[in-house]
């Protein structure tokens, strides 16, 4: 396999895999990331948001226009080209509902199938139709919202007319939360749409009559989350806000969230302008974060949405990022502290172990909350072998042979280039160790604690790659290219075999055989 990186798959391995049962983020890597430079194809780099529609085609809204990806290419909606596109909406109906800079509709498609805007503004009262900048864009059972600074303007799905909401004030963003409507009115707080189809302060929304909200949305288990520049993410419940997530409280306020939406498995997802995205549970535990450091495109993000398959598109400053969260598979290299090309893993006392051409590493929860890895200390050489065994976890190095506990390796063998290890399946307490000179053998540890040297094979000398011993006693050495020697012992260890047959591409063996 390549060793420029590893890849490690989901892996069902004792105590790891109870923990990933029970949190799939708890030892997330670096997922996997497809990342598109709008500004290489032709458009602007700042990216707003965005939908699927029924039939697959995502759509963006870009600082150049709405974008259209079919799975291959991107292409510019040619009726929106060249306004900002800040607000897509898929309504209950499969219909893709757009706001512009100059206009605002519902896509559909021409009689060759391609997708055309049809404007609503004709709706308007004759003398009103001048619209202002669209930003948001939401829904209820009532219909579907946009919102534009001076006015909201409500659709019901038919083709007579829109309602109109103006107050002589500025509207600042405007949300669905809990089947309810809420927006920001400049200079007088957080306001929800009442039953009398007016637009009412809130209970404690008048803290907000100067403060940028960001986002408001339906809190798990009830309430508000509302983010804003000043006071971070609050939930809202009863009339009163108080930090939804206190132990990241801080974090939250200073990286600035833009974005929240609620992923399939109950998760949050909250897009920030200064630390990437940020997972959080229905508790309010951060499970990951991904940003630059890990592939993320830019930290920061303008828009989230998911796709059927449930991946999470991030719409950024500078590109747009699609991410497999949590991941069938994720990866670990030197971003997550695993340096050098891996040559074996081994899962030991719950922690996954990685012998690589920089030493020996250990999974560990990082200082950045990360899950990742870090050094053994002990050994800073090229290593080729792990091997768990009851008495404790054994590595290979071109050192010699080390027993790893924690993070720490102390010598068992030195002097020996090792490239292999292999427990007996004829004596559970015998190791066999394949070096540049032959193959070594020890016992496990008696009374002192210590491994026992009982030295080497007989009638062998040349340099081995692999070693294995089945249950009949029968050993089977590798060597470097297509050749290997079956060997078994009558009278011991260190007297010639009694049995030697050599091995070649006849009986299986190929350049690259490992046992």
């Amino acid at each position: 396999m390549s060793r420029l990186r590893v890849l490690l798959f989901v892996l069902c391995l004792g105590p790891a895999a109870s923990r990933a049962a029970e949190n799939p983020y708890a030892e997330l890597g670096l997922v996997y990331a497809q990342n598109v430079d709008t500004g290489e194809l032709g458009f602007n780099l700042q990216n707003w948001c965005g939908v699927q529609d029924s039939l697959g085609f995502v759509y963006v809204g870009n600082t150049s226009g709405l974008l259209q990806y079919d799975g291959v290419r991107w292409r510019l909606v040619e009726d929106l080209g060249p306004n900002i596109v800040r607000a897509l909406h898929l309504d209950r109906r499969g219909r893709i509902c757009v706001g512009s800079r100059v206009d605002f509709g519902v896509l559909e498609p021409d009689s060759l199938g391609v997708p055309r805007l049809r404007s609503l503004r004709p709706l308007l009262p004759a003398g009103a139709r001048e619209v202002e900048e669209i930003y948001s864009i939401a829904e209820t059972d009532a219909g579907v919202y946009f919102q534009g600074r001076a006015g909201v303007y409500l659709w019901t799905g038919g083709a007579d007319s829109l309602r109109v909401w103006r107050d002589g004030g500025e509207f600042k963003g405007l949300w669905e939360a809990g089947g309810g409507v809420y927006t920001r009115l400049e200079g007088r707080g957080l306001a929800e749409l009442g039953d009398d189809g007016r637009f009412h302060l809130i209970p404690g929304g008048k803290a907000y009559a100067d403060k940028h909200v960001t986002v408001v949305h339906a809190a798990p288990g009830g309430g508000l989350l509302v983010a804003s520049y000043d006071d971070g993410l609050l939930r809202y419940e009863r009339g009163a806000f108080a930090p939804f997530a206190p132990a990241l409280h801080e974090r939250l306020r200073e990286a600035q969230v833009y974005e929240i939406i609620t992923l399939s498995d109950g998760n949050l997802a909250l897009g920030t302008l200064r630390q990437g995205v940020m997972l959080l549970s229905p508790a309010g535990e951060l499970l990951t974060v991904q940003d630059e450091s890990v592939g993320l495109i830019h930290n920061m993000v303008l828009g989230l949405f998911t796709d059927r398959q449930d991946g999470l598109w991030v719409g950024t400053d500078s590109g747009i990022s699609r991410l497999e969260l949590p991941g069938r598979l994720s990866s670990f290299d030197q971003r997550l502290g695993l340096e050098g090309s891996v040559e074996a893993l081994a899962l030991h006392d719950g922690r996954l172990y990685a012998a690589t051409s920089w030493g020996f590493f250990a999974s560990t929860r990082r200082t950045d909350g990360r899950f990742g890895f870090t050094r053994v200390e002990g050994v800073d050489t090229q290593c080729w072998a792990l091997l768990e065994t009851p008495s404790g976890l054994l590595g290979g190095c071109n050192e010699g042979v080390y027993a790893i506990d924690g993070e720490t390796a102390t010598p068992v063998e030195k002097d020996l280039s090792v490239r292999a290890l292999a427990s007996s399946l004829s004596e559970p307490d015998l190791v066999l160790v394949a070096h540049d000179e032959g193959v070594s053998l020890l016992r496990a540890p008696d009374a002192t604690g210590s491994w026992r040297r009982e030295g080497r094979l007989g009638g062998l000398s040349a340099a081995v790659r692999g070693v294995q011993q089945d249950a009949d006693g029968t050993i089977v050495v590798a060597f470097e290219h297509d050749s290997g020697l079956l060997l078994a012992y009558g009278d011991g260890y260190a007297a010639a075999p009694s049995l030697r047959v050599d091995l070649g591409p006849e009986q299986g063996a190929t350049a690259d055989w490992n046992l």
